[in-house]
């Protein structure tokens, strides 16, 4: 599963880049925009291990994975806001 831990950072990462920098261009966001890239990561990861395994992941797995993204989605989310923080001005 850690494949899919990865898949499922880096697409988090991406999405929430990706997300962030639109939020800055229209002046909007909030936390719905976290929850949605934190979807679609999911569903993204979900996607590739049903594609490579061809069948659905057991309990173990999905437990595994459930903890492996909710400790990514900390240790990204932590980062990202550490580097937000820097190079972004206060207000």
């Amino acid at each position: 599963m850690k494949k899919y831990a990865i898949t499922y950072s880096v697409s988090y990462a991406l999405l929430t880049i990706a997300l962030f920098a639109v939020a800055m261009v229209l002046d909007f966001g909030g936390s719905g925009m976290s929850i949605a890239a934190t979807i679609a990561a999911s569903f993204i990861a979900a996607g590739s291990f049903v594609k490579n395994e061809q069948r659905e992941a057991t309990p173990e797995e999905r437990s595994r994975f459930a903890w492996g993204a909710l400790a990514a989605t900390f240790v990204i989310s932590l980062v990202l806001v550490v580097v937000a923080t820097t190079i972004l001005p206060s207000e």
